[in-house]
């Protein structure tokens, strides 16, 4: 499975935390194991744009989308969604969610 984040705009419904540390400055992901890429919309043309522009990027790959500012984190949650994609890989039989 594979996931689009997006992390456009002007940060504004962060603000004021996106003063110390902008939603767009993640790197390449390494520091919090996982992997990230970039694609830009060139401009604002819908959130289902980014599944165009992120189309070789998906492949025929599973895929969830989440505003950036949207992600939730914290007590249980991983493990929470690890729960929830085994459940659907045992019903569909094709992926399951590994550390």
């Amino acid at each position: 499975m594979k996931g689009i984040v997006l992390a456009g705009g002007s940060d504004a419904r962060l603000h004021p935390m996106t003063l110390a540390v902008s939603k767009r400055l993640l790197g390449d992901g390494s520091a919090f194991g996982i992997s990230l890429s970039y694609a830009e919309q060139p401009q604002p043309e819908g959130l289902a744009q980014a599944f165009v522009i992120g189309r070789d990027f998906i492949g025929s790959d599973r895929v969830a989308l989440v505003l950036g500012d949207n992600i939730f984190y914290g007590h249980g949650f991983q493990a929470a969604l690890e729960a929830a994609a085994n459940r659907a890989a045992r019903s569909a039989g094709s992926w399951a969610a590994t550390r």
